[in-house]
C-alpha cells in the first residue's frame, strides 16, 4: 500500500474518530444542571474533559489537571464553544500542584499507568481529599485479552496503549490502594477488550453497535474485563 493511500486512511480514521467524539461531548453537554452542592471536585488527567462536563451538571465547583498542553488548549476550546466555565492547568500527575484537604471529590481515570511514580500519585491524592473524601479510579485490568495475547506474542509493549508503562490486576491496584491508607467502597470490572487492534475496534463500533454488546461480555467474563473500576474513600483514625 503506498504512502497516499495509507494518508487517506488515516485521515478517514480520524475523521471518524472526531464526529463520534462531536457525539459524545454533546450527550455530556446536554446532561441536566443539578443545583450547586458546594462541594469541590478534581479531574486528575483530564483528556478530553468528560468526567469534567458530568461534575458541572453535578453541581461541583470543578478543577482539572491535564499532561498535554495541547490537549489542554482544545479541551479548553470546546468547552468555551459550549458557553463552560473551566480551571484547567497543565501539570504533571507525580506532582499535583494543590492544597491538602481541599477536595470532596477526585477523578483520576486511566492515568497512573502511564507514570512512573503510580504510588507518590496515589498518596498525594490522598492527602488532597478532605475527610472522607472520595477518590473515583480506573485502571487497564491488564488480564483483558488484547495484552494476553500480545503478552503472549512477546511483544515490546504488549499493552493495550503504547503509553503504558504497566496494566494492573485487580488484586495489584486494591494493594495500591491499601498501601496509600484508602478504604475501597467499590470495585467493578468493566468492559471487554477483544485481542483486535483499537482503530479495528474502534471503527467497527462507529457503524455497529459493539458497545453494549462488549460491555454484556465483560460482565459474563469480568476477569477479562477492560479496566478495574473503584470507588474509595479517605479515612483517617
Amino acid at each position: 500500500m503506498d504512502n497516499e493511500k495509507v494518508g487517506i486512511l488515516r485521515r478517514a480514521y480520524r475523521k471518524m474518530l472526531y464526529r463520534d467524539l462531536d457525539n459524545v461531548y454533546k450527550h455530556h453537554f446536554n446532561l441536566p444542571q443539578k443545583p450547586k452542592n458546594n462541594r469541590i471536585f478534581l479531574d486528575v488527567g483530564t483528556g478530553f474533559g468528560f468526567e469534567h462536563i458530568r461534575a458541572v451538571r453535578e453541581g461541583f465547583r470543578t478543577f482539572g489537571l491535564e499532561y498535554d498542553k495541547e490537549r489542554v488548549k482544545k479541551t479548553a476550546q470546546k468547552f468555551r464553544e459550549n458557553g463552560f466555565a473551566i480551571t484547567l492547568v497543565v501539570g504533571d500527575a507525580q506532582n499535583l500542584p494543590y492544597k491538602k484537604n481541599v477536595f470532596d471529590v477526585i477523578s483520576c481515570k486511566h492515568v497512573i499507568e502511564h507514570i512512573p511514580q503510580d504510588r507518590k500519585c496515589l498518596n498525594d491524592m490522598f492527602l488532597l481529599l478532605k475527610k472522607t473524601g472520595q477518590l473515583n479510579l480506573a485502571v487497564p485490568n491488564r488480564h483483558n485479552l488484547r495484552t494476553k495475547w500480545r503478552t503472549k506474542l512477546k511483544m515490546k509493549n504488549p499493552y493495550t496503549d503504547s503509553t503504558h508503562l504497566r496494566e494492573y490486576s485487580k488484586e495489584e491496584v486494591l494493594d495500591l490502594l491499601k498501601e496509600s491508607n484508602f478504604e475501597v467502597k467499590s470495585v467493578e470490572m468493566r468492559g471487554f477488550t477483544p485481542p483486535v487492534g483499537l482503530k479495528a475496534q474502534m471503527i467497527l463500533g462507529h457503524y455497529l453497535p459493539t458497545g453494549k454488546m462488549l460491555d454484556k461480555i465483560g460482565e459474563f467474563l469480568p476477569q477479562y474485563a477492560t479496566e478495574v473500576s473503584i470507588v474509595a474513600e479517605k479515612v483517617q483514625n
